[in-house]
């Protein structure tokens, strides 16, 4: 990454311009937005471009703001910032919102048990609030969250009880894929 902001620097302090988002240049920093998403997303949001920013930027989930340094921060600019950081926000916000409501109840069956569903709700609680502390509350992946509810489930034996659960967690699955994860 050291050498293509060195690159495009010296781009810029000869009065060259800058080529545009499908040259080999931006190719090369979208190549490096996995291992290098702050610097890549500061490094495209510097020369303006919000197409290499929009594609870096789901890479910056995978790491938290604290990382982002001064000169990071003073690299991208404020307004690349504040969108990096609304991003960041706002996909915990919408994780919460997900999660929070637990199961519906089913009607009345002869094989289940008074208090199962709020033994369920109970569970369902005690599994949010594990996620919400979870670090890198942004990036968590969608196999996680299915590896989490399944406890919800243990010592279950009333189907419609576990067809209950099942069915949000596929819900809360497909809700988390579709926010948005960039820019």
């Amino acid at each position: 990454m050291v050498t293509i902001s060195e690159a495009l620097a010296a781009l810029d302090k000869y009065q060259i311009p800058i080529p545009g988002p499908a040259s080999d240049i931006w190719t090369l920093v979208l190549r490096h937005a996995p291992s290098y998403p702050i610097q890549a997303y500061a490094l495209a949001a510097h020369h303006d471009m919000e197409s290499i920013c929009i594609e870096t930027s789901r890479y910056t989930c995978a790491v938290s703001l604290e990382t982002i340094t001064e000169a990071d921060a003073l690299t991208m600019g404020s307004m690349f910032l504040r969108k990096l950081f609304f991003l960041h926000l706002g996909r915990c916000e919408a994780l919460k919102r997900v999660t929070e409501a637990p199961p519906k109840p089913h009607r009345e069956v002869r094989n289940c048990r008074e208090d199962a569903h709020a033994s369920i709700v109970r569970a369902w609680a005690l599994v949010v609030a594990n996620i919400l502390v979870q670090p890198m509350l942004q990036n968590i992946q969608v196999a996680q969250l299915r590896e989490m509810f399944a406890g919800t489930m243990q010592g279950r034996t009333c189907g419609p009880c576990i067809d209950s659960i099942r069915s949000r967690v596929v819900e809360i699955c497909d809700e988390w894929s579709a926010v948005k994860s960039t820019i």
